[in-house]
């Protein structure tokens, strides 16, 4: 009976030592005097943003987005859900690639879904609590939003008739508005549930992504 009870404190305790917070302190490196704590749980939504190559012709970033699982005074832990690699070239372009998490946590350093990421190499943190179902939300939405900017683009060309020469106008207005119509609905969708949901953002490279944010660096 003793071993039991002793079996279930230990258990308990393990569960919550795995619920307890993670903080870590980062200074502003404009104004040293001004600290903040970032606290993570277990339930934390968790992006980053690592600048892992620039040169005069083209700048590579690596996005991860998942749930934090634990943190070390290195690095970080999260669950991956999302990798993206986002390439833009001097000219202007911008290419992005989205790798599946199963596939990219295939390579030797991942296991059990999970992603260690160094400290040092995060260039961009952004957290919430949002939850899953939110998260999905925002996977659906986003193509509903490119589709619907698509159709819009062409709505001229599907709409003219090529055998007599015009355009035809009540087609162009059933593409045109039904396009209209699903971009703001998405982009209003997406601002409410962002706002919502709103969360923490802390930028640590000076002058990247955003020129002119407050810089930070984890001590």
């Amino acid at each position: 009976m003793k071993k039991l009870i002793l079996i279930h404190l230990l258990i308990g305790c393990a569960i919550n030592l795995n619920g307890q917070p993670w903080r870590v302190i980062i200074q502003n490196t404009t104004d040293t005097s001004v600290v903040r704590t970032i606290k993570l749980k277990p339930n934390k939504h968790i992006g980053v943003k690592s600048l892992i190559g620039e040169n005069d012709s083209l700048k590579v970033t690596n996005t991860y987005g998942g749930t934090f699982i634990s943190g070390t005074k290195d690095s970080l832990t999260i669950k991956l859900e999302e990798f993206r690699v986002l390439i833009e070239y001097a000219n202007g372009i911008k290419q992005t690639t989205t790798v599946p998490s199963d596939f990219y946590l295939k390579s030797p350093d991942a296991a059990d879904s999970q992603k260690s990421l160094a400290l040092k190499d995060i260039d961009f943190l952004t957290y919430q609590h949002r939850p899953k179902l939110i998260t999905r939300a925002d996977n659906v939405i986003e193509p509903i939003i490119l589709g619907s900017l698509f159709v819009m683009l062409i709505s001229p060309l599907i709409s003219y008739n090529y055998e007599k020469g015009y355009l035809n106008t009540e087609r162009y207005k059933y593409w045109a508005l039904g396009s209209t119509i699903g971009l703001a609905s998405g982009f209003a969708t997406l601002i409410t549930i962002n706002g919502f949901f709103n969360g923490k953002r802390f930028q640590f490279r000076p002058g990247w992504p955003e020129k002119k944010a407050k810089v930070w660096e984890f001590r």
